[in-house]
């Protein structure tokens, strides 16, 4: 028996054995770096310096549940340019709930 046969069949013992239950959704849970919370759907990609000003070189991510990466948009200015390190400091402080104000 080849060696890939004996794989295919290892495995359909194991799902046989021991079924495996998904989420509802499809997804593996995550966790959402901010608020803790156990998340069943994918978790939002946050570019912590705005692809808006930075288009290249720009992937610098963290993934976040949908209400903490709406939280931390409100608080960058829209329309006036910070540099990279003033966004990655607000970032890490708003992460660890420190107080973050915007000039």
């Amino acid at each position: 028996m080849s060696r890939k046969r004996k794989e295919a069949k290892q495995l359909r013992r194991l799902k046989l054995e021991e079924p495996v239950q998904k989420p509802v959704t499809g997804y593996i849970p995550s966790i959402c770096p901010k608020c803790l919370e156990p998340i069943l759907k994918p978790l939002n990609r946050h570019h912590i310096v705005p692809r808006r000003f930075w288009k290249v070189g720009n992937d610098l991510t963290i993934l976040l549940c949908l209400d903490c990466h709406k939280e931390i948009d409100d608080l960058l200015p829209q329309r006036r340019m910070l540099s990279r390190i003033e966004y990655w400091n607000i970032t890490c402080k708003w992460l660890r709930g420190e107080p973050v104000k915007v000039l």
